[in-house]
């Protein structure tokens, strides 16, 4: 049986293998987020690779499954993006920090393409390397803007609040 790591999320236990990493489909995993029914979103980095994902993870061991990559539905998204990290919206849509354009990609879980939002610069709503994101109770988000040294709370919409 392949090496694992065991988690409860939810109050369910998830056992995430090397099975599908073993086939080589995943690499550099730096971002994992859950979705609706058994969803897990990843975001990959290794060397000049990058990606997106949708997992499915069954509750038995070996029980996953690759279902979809962003990047084979648009790969043109991803021109000269660097996707750092992901959260799943209240909306279900899927929201990566993107820290090469500095700003957030937003994908509906089927990996298609709705907006961006943010630019480069240090005002309010705009970016230098921006990595984490979280989404609050209230269905606003947080982004931590790495290199202007700051967390930024803003609308599933991308506006501003403080």
């Amino acid at each position: 049986m392949a090496p694992s790591l065991t988690t409860s999320a939810a109050g369910r236990t998830y056992d995430f293998s090397r099975v599908v990493g073993g086939r080589q489909q995943m690499n550099g995993i730096i971002s994992m987020a859950f979705g609706q029914d058994d969803d897990v979103y990843i975001t990959q980095k290794a060397l000049l690779f990058f990606d997106v994902s949708r997992l499915k993870i069954g509750p038995e061991p070996d029980d996953e499954e690759l279902v979809m990559s962003f990047r084979d539905i648009d790969p043109n998204n991803f021109e000269g993006a660097w996707p750092a990290c992901l959260a799943v919206g209240p909306d279900q849509d899927v929201y990566v920090t993107d820290e090469l354009r500095h700003l957030i990609s937003v994908f509906d879980g089927d990996g298609h393409f709705i907006r961006n939002f943010g630019q480069p610069g240090t005002g309010p709503g705009q970016f230098d390397r921006p990595s984490g994101i979280i989404f609050a109770a209230d269905g606003s988000m947080y982004v931590s803007d790495t290199l202007n040294h700051r967390i930024q709370h803003l609308t599933s919409a991308g506006e501003f609040i403080h």
